[in-house]
């Protein structure tokens, strides 16, 4: 593995981890309980279709749940390295 690869790695498992994340700015974000969490999601989706024809809200909603898997693949390969590296030390 090359050093660029291993501090992109480290990198994004620090991030991961909470590390590297301003916490001025997210703390307030990741320590929302469950159900204001949803909340929130909810409201932010209800505002960004005002204005919005069906065809519009269906791109957005594409573009958003796109962004989300790509977040979602990227913190399971972040674990699955982190896990194989502490399972290796083992």
């Amino acid at each position: 593995m090359s050093y660029s690869d291993r501090s992109y790695r480290e990198t994004n498992i620090g991030v991961l981890k909470g590390k590297g994340a301003d916490d001025a700015s997210s703390s307030w974000f990741f320590s929302l309980p469950p159900k204001q969490f949803a909340l929130l999601s909810s409201l932010i989706g209800i505002l960004l279709t005002d204005n919005l024809n069906p065809d519009q809200q269906n791109a957005l909603g594409n573009f958003i749940v796109n962004i989300g898997q790509v977040i979602l693949t990227s913190a399971a390969q972040g674990q699955l390295l982190q896990d194989s590296g502490s399972q290796k030390q083992q």
